[in-house]
């Protein structure tokens, strides 16, 4: 990278080198008188010789072709490089979030880096570096640096399946921060959750956040899910439907950390069964 900037820069001042040693040249031959001095004739056009010979050629058309291959090879370092400082950076930001959710709130919770994520049209799972050797257990809520991503669905010895928000069987409870109403979560489509069963006689204004609700014992209460993007009418119901956008992709999170939180069996079949809280 460092020879090829200094090539880049040879290059570039190529024309003044060949000026500056021409007229050098011409300085100090002008200076000898040719009827005293034979040979100072032919003494000069073998310098200008010698000075092309030593420039490689530089003033020739295809040195142009040349710097603007250089400048296309930086060109291209230079964005990978600024590619590889955005990366850190927002992977450094991951890590700082996280590290102050753990001591602020949950200083038992595992650290964990998702190593792969798997989104289909119904169902989206992520694969996480830890495992039952670390303590994890199915059930345990996940985090990422900006709210709720899901929970643990299958153990191996090292290794966990998290199954995201991002199913369309998955429900979750949870409560607009503003208004304070409570209602039920669904993905829907690609892009966008929606909360079902808020009455439309209380207001709700977009831009509202979106928590976990205490009113399910699956997850911790007041776990941020998303925001209020758009407040729509139920055709036939009088509910709001409450179209809410993620915090951010799970596409875009590397880093996560796993809440030691259990759901209580007898509590969760007996929300599964009558309030559609599935899985």
């Amino acid at each position: 990278m460092v020879v090829q900037r200094l090539a880049l820069v040879v290059v570039r001042l190529r024309a003044y080198v060949v000026l500056v040693a021409l007229l050098l040249a011409s300085l100090g031959l002008m200076a000898l008188d040719p009827v005293r001095v034979p040979g100072v004739s032919v003494l000069w056009l073998v310098s200008i010789g010698m000075v092309q010979r030593l420039t490689g050629g530089l003033l020739h058309p295809g040195g142009l072709e040349r710097e603007n291959e250089l400048l296309r090879q930086l060109n291209t370092e230079l964005m990978l490089e600024v590619t590889q400082l955005r990366r850190a950076f927002a992977e450094n930001q991951q890590l700082r979030q996280l590290l102050g959710l753990r001591e602020q709130r949950f200083p038992e919770a595992v650290p964990a880096e998702v190593l792969g994520i798997t989104i289909g049209q119904l169902q989206a799972f992520a694969t996480l570096n830890r495992g039952a050797a670390d303590g994890l257990r199915p059930g345990m809520p996940v985090l990422s640096p900006f709210g709720l991503l899901g929970s643990v669905r299958a153990v191996s010895q090292h290794f966990a399946v998290v199954e995201l928000l991002e199913n369309r069987h998955v429900r979750v409870a949870v409560r607009l921060q503003s208004s304070g109403a409570e209602g039920i979560l669904a993905w829907e489509e690609e892009g966008k959750f929606v909360v079902h069963y808020v009455p439309s006689s209380i207001p709700v204004q977009a831009g509202e956040r979106v928590v976990t609700s205490a009113a399910s014992d699956r997850f911790p209460p007041d776990l941020p899910i998303g925001v209020v993007r758009d407040v729509q009418r139920e055709p036939t119901l009088p509910f709001h439907r409450i179209v809410v956008a993620p915090l951010v992709p799970a596409r875009a999170v590397r880093y996560v950390v796993v809440l030691r939180h259990v759901p209580n069996p007898e509590r969760r079949a007996l929300e599964e069964r009558f309030l559609g809280l599935t899985r």
